[in-house]
């Protein structure tokens, strides 16, 4: 198999694992050094598992919409979604470290019925951790459902294939919003047992399909100069990625709101507690800057058309969103162990990008698999009939009135 990697991607792809290895090792270090420093570094590098987990099924989700609409969005990012939901069962080894630590990280493990109510059954360690199991045997089978259709698509047309991954890419994204709504509540809701939001799953939906977006706009920036794409990465293209990350972020925006205006609104300590503990102190300027980084500047930077449509801006705006996001996750993480928790806040930020350089390795690895466009991908077939000049009606064709009888 041809590596289709350019030779930036390659250099990256050898520095980036060293760099990750090498600040993980430090963290492993601190963690049989300092007293306390394995709850510290496990609780930390939970901190940095939320943001490549949702990065990765986000991709997942990605992939399977775009096998359900083959939007001209997707042509060219369809296969850094598909690159990224492959790189989940290493997300689901990183996994490993946090389930071995499970009494370090959660305070609800030892706790029972009287502290816990009808949670304890559901946070049974054991079946806590099968669903773990479950949660990734999911997302890993629908990785490669999706990525071997396409694939397969692209060395040999046949009939219904296209009927087929339809019906794929519809039923993944049911099964994608279920688990990650789930696997949400399990390993970050739970980490403030007593609280509770019922649009929690839905904020980490959002937030993974919107990592991904970003991180594909800048794989296909990089690589819409090569001669096979570069007939591909229309203005229009451009502009319809724009458009769907500036949604994305408007449904985050909403998103949040939402639950901040429901759990004010009611005004019960047990669901205000939440937000109590992430706007004491320092993070309530932290819970500001989310707010602006996450939401403000990107919307009021991408409502220009132009750069919505500019390859160059809206990969910028889209490396952007990768940064604003950890600052997002760390809000709403970091704080459920605690005050003036200095270690943890710091060994989350080296551990993101420790577990990152790993991540990017194998993810430009799994990149260069394929080459970036789908060929037979039906988006590309309407692309070249509109290049050729060939009109495609994909209106409901008009029924002639029958003939009178006499």
């Amino acid at each position: 198999m041809s590596d289709n990697r350019t030779e930036l991607e390659q250099r990256v792809s050898k520095l980036a694992p060293l760099v990750g290895a090498g600040l993980l090792v430090a963290g492993g270090l601190y963690a049989v050094v300092a007293p306390g420093g394995t709850g510290d570094v496990l609780q930390a590098f939970t901190v940095a598992f939320a943001y490549w987990w949702t990065l990765a099924v986000g991709g997942l989700a990605l992939a399977a919409l775009h096998q359900l609409v083959s939007g001209r969005w997707g042509l060219l990012a369809s296969r850094s979604f598909e690159a990224t939901a492959r790189t989940i069962p290493f997300v689901g080894v990183a996994f490993l470290p946090i389930a071995l630590g499970l009494g370090l990280v959660y305070p609800w493990v030892g706790a029972g019925e009287e502290s816990l109510g009808q949670k304890a059954q559901w946070l049974e360690p054991s079946f806590f951790t099968g669903r773990v199991i479950a949660y990734f045997a999911v997302w890993t089978l629908l990785a490669y459902v999706i990525t071997s259709g396409s694939v397969a698509r692209d060395k040999e047309r046949r009939k219904g294939q296209r009927e087929r991954l339809i019906k794929i890419g519809a039923g993944s994204l049911l099964l994608f919003v279920l688990t990650v709504s789930f696997a949400a509540l399990d390993w970050f809701m739970s980490l403030e047992p007593d609280w509770y939001s019922t649009i929690y799953g839905a904020l980490f939906v959002v937030d993974a399909g919107l990592t991904a977006l970003a991180l594909g706009i800048i794989v296909v920036w990089l690589r819409s100069g090569d001669e096979e794409n570069a007939e591909y990465a229309t203005t229009a293209m451009w502009g319809d990625l724009g458009n769907l990350l500036l949604a994305l972020i408007m449904v985050w925006a909403y998103f949040n709101f939402s639950q901040f205006l429901i759990i004010w609104s009611a005004d019960l300590p047990v669901e205000g507690e939440w937000y109590f503990v992430r706007s004491e102190g320092g993070w309530l300027l932290w819970a500001n800057a989310v707010a602006i980084l996450h939401f403000v500047v990107p919307f009021v930077v991408l409502l220009n058309n132009n750069l919505r449509r500019s390859p160059k801006g809206l990969a910028c705006v889209a490396a952007y969103m990768l940064v604003a996001h950890f600052v997002g996750v760390f809000w709403t993480v970091a704080p459920a162990f605690g005050d003036g928790k200095w270690a943890v806040w710091i060994l989350s930020w080296v551990l993101w990008i420790g577990l990152g350089g790993v991540w990017l390795g194998l993810f430009s690895w799994q990149l260069g698999r394929y080459p970036l466009l789908p060929v037979n991908d039906p988006a590309a077939e309407r692309h070249r009939r509109r290049a050729a000049g060939v009109h495609t009606d994909h209106s409901i064709p008009a029924v002639s009135p029958p003939e009178a009888t006499t």
